[in-house]
């Protein structure tokens, strides 16, 4: 009996068949047969409910809660081929070297030659001041003539906060002989450090490894002691030493002795005006080279910004933007002697770069109808100032002198 019932109600047209041919069966069938025909006018009943209370229910508004969308990143205000990293997209690269953090870039590539330097194409282009690279907005100019890049910017990745690139031509701030595109490396400062409210924070970072990896560790600290004063600093190392081929054979002159720093003093003196005091240190040890010819390096850079925006709130004309920056790049490069076609003498050179730039630039943002207008204007100045001494005598394809640029920056 329990097996009928359950077979009626899942499929009624065979239940029907085979109670019906079953004496036994007749009273369920009955009984199923009432309580399907009572059940009828109660769905029935039930349907026409629903009707009504829906048919009542639409003669009244729906109210929702707002929703408010927020998005991570800017949006473009300009097309441009342009793009940009947080410090969160570089943490989950962990560098170690300056190219790992151009790896994703679109149209962004890199020379890597073996040492720490960084050296930048954009599109095909890189060398001779093509591609501007900066830290915190000062131009990184020193270059090395040779058989590698020429075009080399020294930096620890460990102290980066973010980056910006913008690839092709740039006719705006910081556009100065820039044919192929901009990149600025943006150091760590207090709002990197500090969570928003509160008043001071620690960050640090070790690294370990193996194949003669000695180490590499990061610690930063900063306090916004009130609302115009803030102070940061941070302080980075790494050592390795040479490291040893699939064959096991060690590697000589692959070492690494990496100490790098840096100190920054923000003074807000009202919402619309902020100044940023800032210097960055790096010092490198390391070698270079091929078998037969090693060579030995050292590099020191010294990065000096100061950075003043002033933009009123109730004044769309004025955006303005002011900075001046003095990078100071030296490298020592000691070349054993060596057999080639002949015997080249041990030398010592010594290549010194001292950069000095200015910027001031305004934007003017005003309406001319249905249309909304934003004008750029301004102007740049940097002067490179480069000395070269060899023990030879012999100063080589980066000889002493200077280059000056000055440049309006229309929009």
């Amino acid at each position: 009996m329990p097996n009928s019932h359950n077979c009626f109600f899942s499929c009624p047209l065979n239940c029907l068949k085979k109670l019906a041919l079953s004496p036994v069966s007749r009273p369920v069938v009955g009984g199923c047969l009432l309580s399907t025909a009572l059940m009828l006018p109660i769905a029935a009943s039930a349907k026409a409910e629903l009707a009504d209370n829906s048919s009542a229910e639409s003669n009244f508004p729906i109210n929702l809660p707002s929703i408010r969308v927020k998005g991570a990143t800017k949006p473009v205000s300009v097309p441009q081929a342009s793009s940009s990293l947080t410090r969160d997209d570089l943490l989950r690269v962990q560098p170690t070297e300056p190219y790992a953090i151009l790896r994703d870039l679109p149209g962004v590539f890199f020379q890597n030659d073996g040492t720490p330097a960084l050296s930048v194409s954009m599109r095909g282009m890189q060398d001779f001041g093509r591609i501007n690279v900066m830290i915190d907005g000062a131009r990184q100019n020193f270059q090395e003539s040779g058989h590698g890049a020429n075009g080399s910017v020294y930096v620890d990745p460990a102290l980066l906060a973010g980056l910006d690139v913008q690839r092709g031509t740039v006719s705006t701030a910081d556009g100065s002989g820039a044919i192929g595109g901009k990149l600025n490396l943006h150091t760590l400062n207090v709002n990197d450090i500090v969570e928003a409210g509160k008043q001071y924070g620690v960050i640090a970072r070790i690294l370990g490894g193996t194949n003669n990896y000695d180490g590499s560790g990061m610690v930063g600290a900063a306090d916004q002691i009130n609302d115009m004063i803030g102070v940061a600093a941070a302080f980075s190392m790494r050592s390795s030493g040479d490291y040893e081929d699939g064959n096991g054979d060690r590697i000589p002159h692959t070492f690494q002795r990496l100490q790098s720093g840096l100190f920054k003093i923000n003074i807000t003196p009202g919402s619309d005006q902020k100044l940023t005091l800032g210097t960055v240190i790096y010092h490198n040890q390391f070698g270079v080279g091929v078998e037969n010819v090693t060579t030995s390096d050292e590099v020191q850079n010294n990065t000096g910004t100061i950075d003043y925006s002033y933009k009123p709130v109730d004044n769309n004309l004025i955006s303005l933007h002011a900075k001046g920056y003095v990078v100071s790049t030296t490298m020592s490069n000691y070349t054993p002697s060596f057999r080639a076609v002949t015997v080249a003498q041990p030398d010592l050179t010594h290549y010194g770069l001292t950069t000095l730039g200015f910027e001031l630039d305004n934007m003017s943002r005003f309406k001319g109808g249905p249309l909304d207008f934003a004008l750029t204007y301004g102007g740049e100045y940097y002067h490179d100032q480069v000395n070269t001494k060899s023990s030879t005598g012999h100063d080589g394809t980066t000889p002493s002198g200077g280059e000056r640029l000055v440049e309006p920056l229309p929009n």
